[in-house]
This record gives C-alpha cells, structure tokens and sequence, in this order.
C-alpha cells in the first residue's frame, strides 16, 4: 500500500496560508522536490493506493496510476478516494 508521508514530512516548512511551492523549496533548501521524487518513485511500485482526489499530487499520482502502471500489468492497481471530488 502506498502511503505518502510527504505531508507529515515537510509540514513545518509549509506557509501558513495557501500552498506556496517556492516558498517551502526556498525553506528546505530543495528537499522538498527531493522528497517529491522520492516519493513518486516510491509509488509506482504500489499496487494498493490510499489517496484523496481534491489533492493535486493524489491527482496526479491518480492519474499516473491509470496511464502508466495499470497498462503495464492488466489493470492490476486499486485505490480508494478518502475525500472523493468531483472532476
């Protein structure tokens, strides 16, 4: 199952309002980006995906699930939306 602990991680760089990329890879001197990756390359070896589809990043990894891995192995991921949105 893949989990993404990029939120917990990083919560003490991320601004106080919104969602300012620059501001947290300014904070974290661009661990923030390294942290991104390392979790995306994380994720491409799941099967199972916990993940909420009013997120950018669960959207992307959402859809990146359905493009990429699931054409690789006969549709062989599931995921479960925690807050389902409409899109």
């Amino acid at each position: 199952v893949y989990y993404d602990r990029t939120v917990e991680e990083l919560s003490d760089f991320r601004p106080k309002r919104g969602n300012r990329a620059s501001h947290m890879s300014r904070n974290t001197k661009g661990r923030a980006g390294l942290v991104g990756i390392g979790s995306l390359l994380a994720a491409m070896e799941a099967r199972l995906f916990v993940l909420t589809t009013r997120s950018n990043w669960s959207r992307i990894m959402d859809h990146l699930r359905t493009n990429v891995i699931d054409p690789r192995c006969d549709k062989c991921t599931r995921m479960i939306d925690l807050r389902p949105g409409v899109w």
